[in-house]
């Protein structure tokens, strides 16, 4: 049971599960159902990079660190290519979750304002 927060009004019943309001959500939003590509896109982009980098982070020590057969100048080479990978995996989470943030707020506020504009119509 999610918390109250103190604030609770008479003959209020669970808004967010109710089904009529959901439908009534998603016909305002219906317009942009083309930004959803993009932004599951963007998730599923941020969720494989994330998985990546404790597997790229394995492969910098088990390959290169404790790889003591291997020479100096391949282990310190290949410890670098680790890192870098590890660097660009880090820029592609931030860029993606950035555009992904960016883009479902402006669906939000997108959606909010054409419902206060049928409001206010008169």
């Amino acid at each position: 049971m999610p918390p109250d927060y103190g604030y609770s009004e008479e003959g209020e019943s669970r808004a967010w599960a109710d089904a009529a309001l959901w439908r009534r959500i998603l016909a305002y939003s219906g317009r942009f159902r083309w930004a959803l590509i993009p932004a599951l896109a963007l998730a599923l982009t941020v969720s494989a990079a994330n998985l990546l980098m404790p597997r790229l982070m394995q492969r910098g020590i088990d390959g290169y660190i404790l790889a003591t057969a291997l020479p100096e100048a391949a282990r310190i080479g290949g410890l670098g290519r680790i890192v870098l990978a590890y660097g660009g995996l880090m820029l592609l989470v931030f860029a993606c979750t950035f555009a992904q943030m960016v883009l479902l707020e402006w669906m939000g506020q997108s959606v909010m304002h054409r419902m206060r504009q049928e409001l206010f119509e008169h």
